[in-house]
């Protein structure tokens, strides 16, 4: 978090504001988890940043997976949904690589967005399109 002091007419603000950044895949830990702090440039991505896979692969559950958008930058990234379990994703998609849905649960994209040319794989169980247009796509 970043501090700044303003100071206006002999007082002082003190005024606080959170910085997002980008964090990019190193891979650095050499395991492939997502969840792991080591593989990323600057720390596991939260809510609002945007992680950026520039090659290599990567290896999620669903529930870890909580920044805004991923840039997939020819890497790979294989999200896991545990049988019996129906997870809702909203995240936006973009750069050319390879998106994988593993687990036998169900990842359902709502409202997500995918940008550029990536590749969309099933491993197992069910992997659910549904765009703003009210599209549907099961791919099973």
């Amino acid at each position: 978090m970043m501090t700044k002091l303003i100071t206006a007419g002999g007082s002082a603000l003190l005024m606080a504001a959170s910085v997002f950044a980008d964090s990019v895949w190193t891979g650095a830990a050499h395991d492939g988890e997502w969840s792991n702090i080591d593989n990323w440039s600057d720390g596991v991505p939260k809510g609002g940043e945007k992680a950026i896979l520039n090659g290599g692969t990567a290896w999620a559950n669903v529930g870890d997976v909580v920044c805004s958008e991923i840039d997939l930058g020819g890497g790979v990234l294989h999200v896991s949904v545990d049988a019996g379990l129906v997870a809702d994703f909203s995240v936006e998609v973009s750069g050319a690589g390879t998106f994988a849905k593993s687990g036998e649960g169900t990842l359902r994209m709502v409202c997500s967005l995918f940008t550029g040319s990536q590749s969309l794989c099933v491993d197992d169980g069910t992997f659910d399109l549904n765009g703003t247009t009210q599209s549907f796509i099961s791919v099973t």
